[in-house]
Parts: structure tokens; C-alpha cells; sequence
């Protein structure tokens, strides 16, 4: 009983009560050796998911070595998630160990794992300088041709580099490139190419690269680099009119950004080269403290200070010395960073408002390191104020922004909730479909994206459509989700007309059980309405009884459905005993 509320739970997204119930689970492993080992597997399951990799990692192992786990689906999974945990702790080496055993239980299958256990092996080399070994696996990972080859082939040219490999190098990011034109990592690839052609001396396919960066992709990481570098290049062809450029773009538009402190002291030395210094002094007075030596040490100093107290977790002392920053240096090279830390503090002491002003700032400024967690503290804000409209449009911009992909899927699964409570189920349609196309998404999220689909097609009278999500959702009737999925693929079929299909649903229903009784009361009580429609009076009140005499709670509504329809549906019998019509409120039926 305790394995199995603990899967539920886990179903729920509750980890933390999921790791106790399995725990509860696991006092008797005598009782059945194959619940234990599912207990220690989905435990360990439960502790990762609590970002406990130690924890997780120890029950794993535990389960492996359990009798009856070898013959278990979880068994090869296990070797997986060892992989996993091992890598999140930084044990490297373990890490390749058990990805490597889990390529070896799986080299014929090629399952959509087998890639990405393949670039996590590359990645542990990577990370250990081990260069030659790593890049076998990110070739395996390519070869294997499941998911992220784009990411290995990218590795793959990072390494080349790194083992002084640049027209090997060169080779693998074209190809990313060229095959791969929507990939996430094309101007990780542009750049990497653009730095390697610099270092070669091939300047003219530098520029073409950095240029790329430039007009392709504005919201990059990237972009200010490539702008300093295009400055670079223009002011090394004589160029000076756009190496002036591109450097007083990054000056103004990236303030307070190490490579904005770089292109002022390229420009520096234009103004030098012209003979002009006096017009390099004037532009910069203009910059504040960015062009003031002085002022700019002053700036440094005063900002550190305040960044250790916010480092430290003395918000209450933060605020106030960071405050002073601002006040002291509106156009510092640390305003960003004091208003996203300003902006952490009021949150994290409840002082909503002043939160939302703070974050504001940081997203009025071009992006920058700060802007994706920006948006997710805004969006968390928004919620706990029930502003649903106003997290929806910082879901939005997230999205738009987002160059990791775990905030994507944030994104996407926030942008689809938000769109529900506000009832806009044409965008709850359009967000479901973007969560679904998401690259590893966990099967409670992809549940959740098709249920709140289906419910918002049924809510756009496009009950086909949702009878296919609803489907598919109901397979799992562990899940809250799949067993109201299950329900309405009954009532579907009853406001159809269609009341053999309706039955057999209920009747299937009963047969797969589920743990969520509520739901597979209301399909009882719908098969009710099912006989009534037939005028089977008799099996519609033994049907009715049933629930009545056999379900548990008392307090959720069941009972008194259940109630009121029985008496309705006696008065209707006696009224047609008589000769007479049912009053017509009371033959109406809701469920």
C-alpha cells in the first residue's frame, strides 16, 4: 500500500511525501522482493528529482543488486540514472562507468537515451581534458543519430580545437551549420568558427562569421563579443569609422559589460591614432564612470562591498548599501547587477512591488546574464499575486529569450498554465503544442501539456480533437490526470448518443482500476445517466446504489450526486408509473 501511494504521489510531483511512503514501503523487503526493489528504484527516482544525487545514487545501487531487479524494465534505466547522478555530482569516472554500461545493455536498440548517455560520457572526458577519449563518444552520439547530434557535433569541434585540430575543427562546426540550420547551438557554432578562422589568420571568413552573429542573432551571448571582435578587425584593416562603430555600440548599449570596458579602451586608442584625444575625453565625460578612472575604481569598490553582503545572505544590509550604489552611480558599471541582486533581496523578504521594480530595470537593459532568471522571478511574483496576464507575458518574453534549455520548457509549460487559468484555450491549445515538441520532456509534464489540451479543445467545441488527447492521456490511470481523461472519454461518448461506447469506457474504467475512486465514481454515476437515457430505470438504481453502499468519502460531492440522482430518478419512475410527465428541471441530468 505504501509503494503504491508512494507512486502516486511521485505522479503528483510530490517527491518529498513520495520518498517517505517508499521509505514506509521498504521496512519489509521479506514481504515481496519485487516491490522492494521497485521501492529502492523509485525512491532513488524520488531523491533526484529532489536534486539529492547522493541519496539517489546510493538507492540505485542498492536496487541493482536487489533480487528480482534484473528482470525488472527499471533494471537497464538504473544503470542511466547512475550515470546521471554520478555526473551531477562531479564524480566524474563513475559517471563513465555506468553511462558505458548503459550503452552496452542498449547497442542494438538505439533508444532515444542511447545518444544522449553517449554525449554525457563525451562531456565526462571533456571536462577531465581528456580530449582523444571524449571525442570517440561524441562521434558515437553522432553515429547513434537519436537526439542532440547537434550538440555532439558541436563538442566534437571543441575538442578538435582543443587538441590543436583547427581544420578538423573547422570542418565539424560547417557541417552543425549546414545540416543543422534551426539548431539551438548555431551561433555557438558561428562563433567557435569566427574565433578559429582569427586564430588561422584568415581574417575575411572571421568577419563573414562574426557578421552572421551580428545580423542573425541579436539576443545572443555572443553578439557583444562578435561586435568587439568586428571592432577589432576594422581598426587592424585601417577601418576606423566602423571599428568606432561597432566599439561605441558595445560602449552604449552592453554599459557595465567587461567587453564595453574593452571597446572604451579601443577607442581610446583610435582617438589616439587620429590625434583627437580631446574628442576621446569628451565622449567619455559622457559615459560616467565607465570613462572616469578614478570614478570607475570608486564604482568597483563600493559595488563589491555590496555584492559580498548579498553573497552572503545579509539581504536586510545588502539592500541598503546597494540602494547607496545606485544613488552614488546611476550609470555604474554594476547597475544591472545591483538591480537584479536588489530585486532577489525584496523577494526573497516578500516585498513583491519593490521586487517587480527592481527586475524591471534589468529588463529594460539589452540582455544580459541576468535576464533569463530575471523573467523567472518575475513570473514566480506574478503567480503568487494571481496576475495571471502579467506572468503569461513574462512566460512569453522568457521563451522568446531563453538560452538554456531548462528555462525554455519553464517557459512553456508557465506560459501553458497561465493561459488555462486565464481561459484562453486557444492559447492553451498553441502552448501545449510547444511543451510537447520539447526535447526531453519528463512524463508528468507531458501529461499535464495533453490534459490541459484536450479540456481546452472540448472548451473550443472541438470534441474530436480532445477525444484523441484524452486518449492518449488515459492510459495512465495512476495519474489524476489519466483517470478524468478516462471519465470524459465516457461522457463524450454520452452526449454523442452513443451508449453502448459510453458503457464499455466505464466498464474498461472498472476493469484497469485506478487509485483516484472520485473519478471512477462520477463514471459510475454517467453510466446512471447512460441506462436512464435507455429508460433502464432498473440498472440505472442498482447502478446508483452501488456507488452509494461502496464509496468511502463523504465530503467531496460523490454521495450527494450520487443521492440526489437516485431520488430523482425514483420520482421519475413513480411519475411515469402514474401516467404523468417528470417535472421537466427535475429530468435534466448533470454529471
Amino acid at each position: 500500500v505504501a509503494f503504491f501511494r508512494g507512486l502516486e504521489l511521485f505522479q503528483n510531483l510530490s517527491f518529498a511525501e513520495a520518498t517517505e511512503k517508499f521509505t514506509i514501503s521498504l521496512k519489509y523487503p521479506e514481504f515481496n522482493q519485487t516491490l522492494n526493489a521497485l521501492g529502492l528504484y523509485w525512491r532513488g527516482e524520488s531523491y533526484y528529482r529532489q536534486d539529492q544525487f547522493q541519496k539517489a545514487a546510493d538507492d540505485y545501487n542498492e536496487f541493482l543488486v536487489s533480487p528480482g531487479s534484473f528482470s525488472l524494465p527499471e533494471y537497464q534505466m538504473a544503470h542511466y540514472n547512475l550515470g546521471y547522478s554520478n555526473f551531477k555530482l562531479k564524480n566524474y569516472e563513475d559517471a563513465v562507468v555506468w553511462f558505458r554500461k548503459y550503452t552496452t545493455l542498449h547497442k542494438d536498440m538505439k533508444d532515444q537515451l542511447l545518444g544522449d548517455a553517449f554525449n554525457r560520457i563525451g562531456d565526462s572526458y571533456f571536462i577531465q581534458r581528456r580530449y582523444w577519449v571524449a571525442l570517440d563518444y561524441y562521434e558515437h552520439a553522432i553515429n547513434t543519430n537519436t537526439i542532440d547530434v547537434d550538440y555532439a557535433i558541436l563538442q566534437r569541434g571543441l575538442a578538435f580545437g582543443l587538441v590543436e585540430r583547427p581544420q578538423k575543427k573547422i570542418e565539424s562546426l560547417l557541417s552543425l551549420i549546414q545540416n543543422y540550420p534551426q539548431s539551438d547551438f548555431m551561433d555557438d557554432a558561428l562563433f567557435e568558427l569566427a574565433e578559429t578562422y582569427l586564430a588561422l589568420g584568415q581574417t575575411d571568413d572571421a568577419i563573414k562569421y562574426y557578421s552572421m552573429i551580428e545580423n542573425d542573432f541579436p539576443g545572443s551571448s555572443y553578439f557583444v563579443k562578435a561586435m568587439v571582435q568586428l571592432g577589432i578587425a576594422a581598426y587592424n584593416r585601417d577601418d576606423n569609422e566602423n571599428a568606432m562603430r561597432y566599439y561605441k555600440r558595445v560602449i552604449e548599449e552592453f554599459p557595465g559589460s567587461a567587453e564595453a570596458k574593452n571597446a572604451l579602451v579601443g577607442l581610446r586608442n583610435i582617438y589616439v591614432d587620429m590625434g583627437n584625444v580631446n574628442a576621446f575625453f569628451a565622449y567619455a565625460n559622457s559615459l560616467g564612470s565607465l570613462g572616469n578612472v578614478s570614478l570607475s575604481e570608486r564604482d568597483s569598490l563600493s559595488y563589491t562591498a555590496s555584492e559580498k553582503l548579498y553573497m552572503s545572505g545579509d539581504c536586510q544590509r545588502a539592500l541598503q548599501t546597494l540602494g547607496k550604489y545606485l544613488e552614488e552611480f546611476p550609470r555604474g558599471n554594476f547597475v544591472i547587477n545591483a538591480h537584479y541582486y536588489m530585486g532577489d533581496c525584496y523577494q526573497h523578504t516578500g516585498q513583491y512591488d519593490k521586487a517587480l521594480e527592481s527586475f524591471t530595470v534589468v529588463l529594460q537593459k539589452q540582455k544580459n546574464v541576468f535576464t533569463e532568471q530575471t523573467l523567472l522571478a518575475i513570473s514566480s511574483i506574478y503567480m503568487q499575486q494571481q496576475k495571471y496576464a502579467e506572468a503569461y507575458e513574462a512566460y512569453e518574453m522568457l521563451e522568446s529569450s531563453a538560452d538554456l534549455k531548462a528555462n525554455l520548457l519553464e517557459a512553456r509549460v508557465g506560459k501553458l498554465r497561465m493561459a488555462e487559468k486565464l481561459e484562453r484555450y486557444q492559447e492553451v491549445v498553441e502552448a501545449a503544442a510547444k511543451v510537447l515538441i520539447t526535447d526531453k520532456l519528463p512524463t508528468e509534464i507531458e501529461t499535464e501539456a495533453r490534459f490541459k489540451k484536450a479540456k481546452a479543445l472540448l472548451a473550443l467545441n472541438r470534441p474530436n480533437d480532445a477525444f484523441e488527447e484524452f486518449t492518449k492521456v488515459s492510459q495512465n490511470l495512476r495519474t489524476p490526470e489519466g483517470a478524468e481523461a478516462k471519465y470524459t472519454l465516457a461522457k463524450i461518448y454520452y452526449e454523442k448518443g452513443e451508449w453502448e461506447k459510453a458503457e464499455n469506457e466505464v466498464f474498461n474504467f472498472a476493469e484497469r482500476n485506478t487509485p483516484h475512486q472520485y473519478w471512477m465514481a462520477k463514471s459510475f454515476i454517467l453510466l446512471a445517466d447512460v441506462y436512464i437515457a435507455q429508460d433502464d430505470f432498473f440498472q440505472a438504481k442498482a447502478t446508483l446504489k452501488s456507488v452509494i453502499d461502496g464509496y468511502a468519502k463523504t465530503n467531496d460531492g460523490i454521495m450527494d450526486l450520487a443521492s440526489d440522482k437516485l431520488k430523482e430518478l425514483i420520482d421519475m419512475e413513480k411519475a411515469k408509473q402514474k401516467g404523468t410527465e417528470p417535472d421537466a428541471e427535475r429530468a435534466k441530468w448533470t454529471f
